[in-house]
């Protein structure tokens, strides 16, 4: 169980998500492409950056405890997996509707894997989601609102 949880929760990460958006631009959806690559810029900034400014030990260094998966740095909060998952669940909702549950559950089991295997808590993933999650709205309204020629009322997803 625990092989497939370090799997899963590496498929949140960036070279996965890269690869969604080439699919997308080269399918023709450049607009959905473009909001999610703009999120993934941010999201990166504003995690590493919540990560330096609160530096909490991550589970396994402060508990003594062996994790399933041993992570290069020790800066826990927010979960940086957690919040990539939920940003990516709300911008691609905008544009796929039909597959928001499925979204939002596959960035719900991220962020459970992530305390399943011993890298965060749960507070930790709590924090990530939300902050992906309002990152994915701001992203999605900031971006609609820029359209050239189109004034769009905010939309919350």
């Amino acid at each position: 169980m625990e092989s497939f949880f370090v799997l899963w929760t590496n498929g949140g990460t960036y070279i996965f998500l890269v690869i969604i958006i080439i699919f997308l631009w080269l399918k023709g959806e450049k607009e959905p492409a473009i909001y999610l690559a703009s999120g993934l810029v941010v999201d990166a900034i504003l995690v590493y950056t919540l990560k330096i400014m609160i530096h909490r030990p991550r589970p396994y260094e402060a508990l003594s405890i062996m994790p399933f998966e041993i992570v290069d740095n020790f800066r826990s909060l927010p979960s940086g997996h957690t919040s990539t998952a939920f940003l990516s669940a709300m911008i691609l909702s905008k544009f796929y509707r039909k597959y928001m549950v499925a979204f939002f559950a596959i960035a719900a089991s991220i962020g459970f894997s992530r305390v399943y295997l011993g890298v965060h808590y749960p507070l930790d993933v709590i924090v990530g989601a939300i902050t992906g999650s309002l990152l994915g709205i701001l992203i999605v309204e900031l971006l609609d609102r820029l359209k050239v020629g189109k004034r769009c009322p905010p939309q919350i997803i």
